[in-house]
């Protein structure tokens, strides 16, 4: 028999200390369909990271390393993929997109 989350929550929490058991009694919910949303999103901007780091590879020789110029370009575009996702993660959540 499964456990009811407020008796699980107790067992994992204990219930001497009462902000702990408080943490039990509120309901914790994530919309169902941001996960695809973000998987998808993380997928496409790794693509892109990773054809960068190909590119790279081939043309300076590794990935780490080698002229300032293109370890600056690499870090920007590493950087502005992090960006767009952190971005569009957040238009998601606030259902803008």
């Amino acid at each position: 028999m499964a456990a009811r989350p407020k008796e699980l929550c107790n067992v994992v929490f204990g219930t001497t200390s009462y902000p702990k058991t408080l943490m039990c009694s509120q309901a914790s919910v994530v919309p169902a369909g941001t996960l695809g949303f973000s998987v998808m999103l993380f997928l496409m901007t790794s693509v892109v990271c990773f054809t960068v780091l190909a590119i790279r590879r081939v043309a300076v020789g590794g990935e780490l390393g080698g002229p300032t110029v293109s370890k600056w370009v690499t870090a920007v575009i590493c950087f502005c993929l992090w960006v767009v996702y952190i971005v569009f993660s957040i238009l998601k959540a606030i259902e803008a997109i």
